[in-house]
């Protein structure tokens, strides 16, 4: 059985294939920039595509060649570089979802599974429920409440049996540069190597987070779970401020060359998200619970980082 991932490199791409290749799956990584090092232990184990979601044929062939029978669509632009480059966005985020949904059509995959976003809600909602509005301020935002869109359309049109997630920012070692959140990863990273990093926002923001492991988890069981009562559920994390998380780590590494140098653009990006989301339905349906704190978080992130320093050099 194969299973495309597209953005099958990426963070979540890379720690769901591991996940995916313990229970015995082949996913096949299909990625427009491979990148290889957090994937390096199951290379003989997954499929590596250098390919373009905004190419449909790339998809077809690929889903042909391998006998895809699910899918993961994670190829996505996100924050920061979606805002400045909108079309791009518009080009990777919605023109991509819709090639995939498409490929999935055509080849009658049994699954398909888009992990959306809580910047779909407005900012100013707290603890956003499922049917909340979704009025996006973000272009990130804008492209992800489409896809969410497009998803159903197939779902009512064809029968495809989409399945979704709204998640906060993942967090996680190796998250790659990209949206404003990736603060809160490379805080972390960069203080487990023993680098310098200048956080670029206030120590008061807060950013709803979710550890990847706990992200990976869910998408497992809904993936596995025999049926589905909801399309796409919310998957809240925990809240910590920029300065609960640098306490943190600097009470695991004292040492830690980190310096808070804010940037008001950063900043004002940071604090336009909605805060946490409820998670209610997808505690009750999908019996998903969160299981990494923000002490158990961190832990494991510093020691995942210095037990193989070459990974993330």
């Amino acid at each position: 059985m194969s299973i495309l991932i597209t953005g099958g490199t990426g963070l979540i791409g890379s720690y769901l294939s591991q996940v995916l290749v313990e229970d015995g799956y082949t996913p096949v990584l299909f990625d427009l920039y491979p990148d290889t090092k957090l994937v390096s232990g199951i290379m003989d184990k997954v499929k590596i595509v250098r390919g373009d979601v905004t190419s449909l044929s790339s998809l077809v062939e690929t889903a042909r060649k391998y006998e895809v029978t699910d899918i993961f669509h994670l190829a996505a632009i996100i924050s920061v570089a979606a805002e400045n480059s909108p079309l791009l966005a518009f080009n990777i985020n919605n023109v991509g979802t819709i090639n995939v949904l498409e490929t999935a059509r055509i080849f009658g995959v049994n699954r398909f599974i888009f992990p959306s976003t809580n910047c779909v809600y407005d900012p100013g909602l707290k603890l956003p429920v499922e049917g909340a509005p979704e009025e996006p301020i973000l272009i990130y935002g804008v492209t992800k409440v489409t896809c969410e869109q497009w998803c159903l359309y197939y779902h009512r049109r064809y029968g495809l049996d989409v399945r979704g997630t709204r998640y906060v920012s993942i967090i996680g070692p190796g998250r790659k540069d990209g949206g404003a959140s990736r603060v809160t990863s490379l805080m972390i990273e960069k203080a487990a190597l023993g680098q310098p990093y200048a956080i670029y926002a206030e120590r008061d923001v807060r950013i709803p987070i979710l550890y990847i492991r706990d992200a990976v988890d869910v998408l497992v069981k809904i993936f596995k779970a025999g049926k589905v009562k909801s399309r796409f559920y919310n998957i809240s994390g925990i809240e910590p401020s920029l300065g609960d998380i640098y306490d943190k780590v600097k009470s695991i590494l004292p040492e830690a060359p980190l310096t808070f140098e804010p940037d008001p653009k950063m900043t004002k990006i940071l604090r336009s998200w909605p805060s946490n989301l409820d998670s209610t339905r997808a505690e009750k349906e999908l019996g998903w619970k969160i299981t990494y704190d923000l002490d158990r978080m961190v832990e494991d992130f510093i020691e995942t980082v210095q037990s193989n320093k070459e990974m993330y050099l």
